[in-house]
């Protein structure tokens, strides 16, 4: 018997699947087990369309910039045919996505590959750095892979990590660090494309391998020291200037809780709430500022920046070998860069809110606060910077330690 496909004729009632008869021969016609898809070929599908699947899924979390970026990259190389290829293009999306990108800005960023300039990248190490440290640091390292700078990130990366935040600092220009500040100040166009300027990063680099790992470290906690005084007056300029109807939700809370929460998920949001829940009660706060309760007349001595923040973060009674790993958690869930921003957030949000129920509602119990914080002359309250300075010293100027967090 003629067919396109060969046959295997058997007898129908050797057959026990009905689907397989063939009413106009009475016969029984399924392919030659030697043309049927082996169960190896199957489960090769199988495991071809889970890696598809997660391939999509991985693809679909990247922002726009990112997977614009991609794309360009995927549009220089080979296609996805072949699994190797799926392989190493899972690698790429996975470094893509540590890189932050803004929109259309791989379509306008220097690349030397358009020149036809073909350089193997240079993956370098980021190891011990924070945020925001490590994620300006990654983004760096993109742009010297893209723009053929893979000799001079070989050098930023023997930098020690004191110098290497020391130069991300001096890279802003003094500018509060992030990858918008850090871009901004490096920027350079040439040829309608956007370019870092790399002749001013050496130079910096020079100057930082001139100098010993001692002046380095001196100059370092400076410069922080100065960037936080510069972020919590921005804070609170910001907070004196949104109005206060704008910011008080239907729930009723206080004008620096909406600032605190802008930008982040509601999950952080409402973990962020219950963080700062504390500052509504001047019972928990007195034991939060000076571990003792609010009816004490005894002198209590104020807590530091470390403990304050241990208490925030509920890790004050975890063992000490695990307490740095479980704060650094902690402070991630919570939509913090870090220990010191949420020490800066709690100063503007504490001053905020002496300034409401101290100052405007006469609260007995706060202005005792503030009695205990030896800031009150006579009946004279202080004003909002002499209280953001005291809390600053208390909380920021004796924890040197928070430099390293």
């Amino acid at each position: 018997m003629e067919h396109k496909q060969r046959l295997w004729m058997v007898d129908s009632k050797s057959l026990y699947n009905e689907s397989l008869y063939n009413k106009s021969t009475s016969k029984r016609l399924v392919a030659h087990p030697a043309q049927r898809p082996s169960p190896v070929w199957n489960m090769q599908q199988l495991i071809g369309n889970a890696a598809m699947q997660s391939f999509w899924v991985k693809f679909a979390a990247l922002t726009a910039g990112q997977q614009q970026s991609f794309w360009l990259n995927l549009s220089r190389s080979s296609s996805l045919a072949q699994a190797g290829d799926l392989v190493h293009w899972l690698r790429v999306m996975e470094r893509l996505g540590q890189i932050e990108l803004r929109p259309n800005e791989p379509l306008r960023e220097g690349d030397v590959a358009r020149l036809g300039v073909q350089a193997p990248p240079y993956a370098g190490s980021f190891n011990g750095l924070l945020s925001p440290y490590r994620t300006l640091w990654q983004w760096l390292s993109y742009k010297g892979n893209k723009q053929g700078q893979q000799q001079l990130l070989r050098r930023l990366d023997q930098l020690s990590l004191p110098a290497k935040q020391l130069l991300l600092y001096r890279l802003a220009n003094k500018a509060a660090l992030s990858v918008s500040s850090l871009s901004a100040s490096l920027t350079i166009k040439q040829h309608e494309q956007e370019w870092l300027d790399w002749a001013r990063i050496k130079q910096q680099l020079q100057r930082l391998e001139a100098l010993s790992e001692q002046h380095i470290q001196q100059q370092l906690e400076q410069t922080q020291q100065a960037a936080d005084a510069s972020r919590a007056d921005h804070s609170m300029t910001e907070y004196d200037e949104l109005e206060e109807e704008q910011l008080i939700e239907n729930e009723g809370g206080a004008p620096w809780q909406a600032l605190l929460t802008s930008g982040l998920t509601d999950s952080m949001k409402g973990e962020q709430e219950k963080l700062f829940s504390a500052l509504h009660d001047p019972e928990q706060l007195s034991r939060l500022l000076f571990n003792a309760s609010l009816s004490t007349k005894q002198q209590a001595a104020p807590v530091s920046g470390r403990q304050l923040a241990d208490r925030l973060l509920q890790v004050e009674h975890a063992a000490a070998g695990k307490r740095a790993g479980l704060r650094e958690k902690r402070v991630k869930q919570l939509g913090f860069a870090s220990i010191r921003d949420l020490l800066l957030l709690t100063i503007a949000a504490l001053v905020e809110q002496f300034e409401q129920k101290a100052r405007k509602q006469k609260d007995a119990r706060y202005i005792a606060l503030l009695r205990r914080m030896q800031l009150m002359q006579g009946n004279a309250m202080p004003s909002k910077q002499q209280l953001r300075q005291a809390l600053q010293d208390q909380l920021l100027g004796a924890a040197q330690s928070l430099r390293q967090l």
